[in-house]
């Protein structure tokens, strides 16, 4: 499938299929319950799912992801939604905030990267602030949908 940042006929066009095969990126991260983690070595041996939510991603289309998928395999694939921080937030400080938000049995599945959503746009094919992006890794950290 081929997307476009917008309708006009100038606009960026690329293929996410470019993506299956390759390694997801190395990326820190720190989960609500202060696990430090890297991506996608941490998840290794088994397939995971990471949704990656736009720093103005709204939680209803997140958790439209990653609740049903949650549920369909519990166990068998690591789940991980990928949080960003607005600039003049530390992770310590939106950890706090989200924790007091977020049911504590989801606080292994929702980590915070250390590095800036921008930093992932060309990688991952990431072209809006406000989408999720849901990647699917082999047991290899390889993607192999999205």
């Amino acid at each position: 499938m081929t997307f476009s940042a917008d309708n006009s006929p100038d606009s960026i066009k690329f293929n996410r299929k470019k993506l299956f095969a390759t390694r997801f990126p190395t990326i820190k991260v720190t989960s609500l319950d202060r696990q430090a983690l890297t991506l996608p070595d941490s998840f290794l041996g088994k397939p995971s799912i990471i949704y990656l939510a736009g720093p103005t991603a709204d939680q209803n289309s997140l958790n439209s992801w990653s609740v049903p998928l949650r549920q369909l395999y519990p166990t068998d694939v690591n789940h991980l939604e990928l949080l960003f921080t607005k600039q003049q937030h530390s992770i310590d400080d939106y950890i706090e905030q989200l924790k007091s938000l977020i049911n504590p049995s989801l606080h292994s599945v929702v980590g915070i990267s250390h590095i800036p959503f921008d930093h992932l746009k060309k990688s991952l094919l990431l072209y809006s602030t406000d989408f999720i992006f849901t990647f699917v890794l082999d047991s290899e950290g390889h993607i192999i949908f999205s």
